[in-house]
């Protein structure tokens, strides 16, 4: 595949054309055309210009094969969810076509003081705030997905799967359900939330995993929307986060050493695949993410500065897995860049963009939110303030810029991707 990031010869490419700030869609979104004796090819170059800010009634007759092209040929979330709400016959295509989701949105978290619900959505894509009420949000924790899902959590451990577009809210298990074998409540502290999906090709939110690690020692647990509490993995801890790799879960511990599962159950046997990277010392917070054809690991490097109260990320390192021989065995290779990609981490999942002919997304670069709960106490102005990207050819950090915020101690600003759901 072109533009793996470990291909060296990508070095001298430079930013990708996207990489300049987006202007306002107030500026440049032009009105819908009127029907015509337009080509075909004219009406999909205009008509597929429609955004959140555009979308309008005067839509050209056009036939339903050049919709589906035009469907196809939107870049961004926000403008695939306006697309699909023009009329009957837009989302009718929106809801069956096989749209492969852009860029994320980030979540940006909001103080509990904040009135009516409102919650500030960032786009990279429009270098836009959008506010949006969102009852179900606010108040409380959340974890992002690239599934089109995130995962909440209440004060009093209540969790639910949330569609941010349809609005639709699942309930899981409660929190009190995990218990340690002496029946003792052991899951007051969750550190992360990970939303798997198992069968690629089922869209069924019944069908999501959503493990969480929890506790001192690191634990995971396990559970569907259709189960009745969650399943702890025994004999698993000090693990940092998990993802699928060819139909088989992968777990990575702090250090970057790599354990396998025999199958995409959280229950089938592990083993050890790779031992932790031989630089890897002092890590804040690993990440294990894959792309088309790789495993990753990144690793994350913060310093804090104690007189004055903050915290804020250095560097990351990243390293993809080599299978040795049978498969069984594997090491970590450090890369020095990451081609066409970028990757999105932080609170949640952590998943890769393939930045070729997608606008105002850097290549080889990491966009970070802040995930660090430790620092909790860390004084309160600085809080979810780690917000950023991090260039993998400069090794320099840019902060994300997207206006004040009053940050909410209940959660962290995290990235998702907005995915239309059949109803």
């Amino acid at each position: 595949m072109a533009g793996k990031p470990n291909e060296a010869n990508d070095k001298g490419k430079g930013k990708a054309e996207g990489s300049e700030k987006a202007t306002s869609p107030d500026q440049t979104d032009p009105n819908l055309p009127s029907s015509s004796s337009q080509t075909p090819e004219k009406k999909l170059q205009q008509a597929s210009a429609i955004t959140c800010d555009t979308a309008s009634t005067n839509l050209p007759d056009l036939p339903v094969e050049l919709i589906w092209k035009i469907a196809d040929s939107i870049q961004s979330s926000e403008d695939f969810v306006a697309f699909s709400g023009v009329c009957k016959a837009l989302r009718s295509v929106s809801l069956n076509i096989k749209w492969k989701p852009g860029l994320p949105l980030l979540l940006i978290s909001a103080d509990t003081q904040h009135i009516n619900n409102k919650q500030k959505i960032f786009s990279l894509y429009r270098n836009k705030l959008y506010e949006l009420d969102l009852p179900h949000v606010s108040g409380k924790r959340s974890f992002g997905s690239n599934h089109g899902w995130i995962v909440t959590i209440t004060s009093d451990l209540q969790p639910h799967l949330i569609n941010l577009v349809s609005r639709i809210q699942v309930s899981l298990p409660h929190l009190n359900t995990i218990r340690d074998q002496m029946g003792l409540l052991v899951a007051l502290n969750i550190h992360k939330c990970i939303l798997l999906k198992i069968i690629p090709e089922v869209d069924d939110e019944n069908q999501f995993v959503v493990v969480v690690i929890f506790g001192k020692n690191h634990g995971l647990a396990f559970a569907k929307p259709t189960s009745v509490k969650w399943t702890i993995i025994r004999g698993l801890e000090r693990i940092e986060d998990m993802a699928l790799y060819r139909g088989q879960l992968h777990a990575i511990h702090k250090d970057g050493s790599l354990l396998r599962f025999a199958s995409a159950d959280p229950e089938s046997t592990q083993r050890s695949i790779a031992y932790r990277p031989d630089d890897v010392i002092r890590v804040e917070r690993t990440y294990l993410l894959e792309t088309s054809e790789q495993l990753l690991g990144v690793f994350r490097f913060s310093h804090s500065t104690p007189f004055e109260e903050r915290y804020g990320t250095k560097w990351f390192k990243v390293y993809q897995l080599d299978v040795i021989g049978n498969g069984n065995k594997g090491a970590w290779q450090r890369l020095n860049h990451l081609g066409d990609w970028a990757l999105f981490i932080g609170e949640g999942n952590s998943w890769p963009i393939c930045t070729t002919n997608v606008p105002n997304c850097r290549r080889s670069c990491i966009y970070f939110t802040d995930d660090n709960w430790d620092q909790q106490g860390r004084g309160a102005g600085h809080h979810d303030r780690d917000i950023g990207l991090y260039d993998m050819e400069s090794k320099k950090i840019e902060r994300l810029e997207f206006g004040s915020h009053s940050p909410g101690h209940h959660s962290k600003s995290v990235w998702f991707t907005p995915i239309l759901r059949k109803t």
